[in-house]
């Protein structure tokens, strides 16, 4: 899998006993990875906002952009290692797979081919 940078995914799978090893970097292109402010002059045209000003951004571009990010693998340890409480936290069976699949998702992890 790849995650971003500072992500707590590898982490999080750890300590539900997944043996979670870190196997290098690479980059991957993500559709919303550059976030552009801009604010409207007097003329109508755009310009960007610079940190610190006070104009007000009337409109927020998201470009593709090249990230780096780092690759793991990972396997069950043993199903001893995860408590049952971390798979069903509230009884439910189906709920674990779909939240680990969101979070994935959300946090820019994907399957390394």
């Amino acid at each position: 899998m790849e995650c971003l940078p500072g992500s707590s995914l590898p982490d999080d799978l750890r300590k539900l006993g997944y043996d979670v090893r870190e196997t290098g970097e690479g980059e991957r292109i993500l559709p919303a990875a550059i976030t552009e402010r801009l604010a409207q002059r007097d003329d109508g045209s755009l310009a960007p906002v610079m940190a610190g000003s006070t104009v007000p951004a009337t409109t927020v571009v998201q470009h593709a952009g090249i990230v780096k990010v780092q690759r793991f693998t990972f396997g069950l340890l043993s199903t001893r290692a995860i408590k049952p409480s971390a798979v069903c936290p509230k009884g439910g069976g189906s709920g674990f797979a779909t939240s680990f699949y969101r979070r994935m998702i959300l946090t820019g992890a994907t399957r390394s081919r």
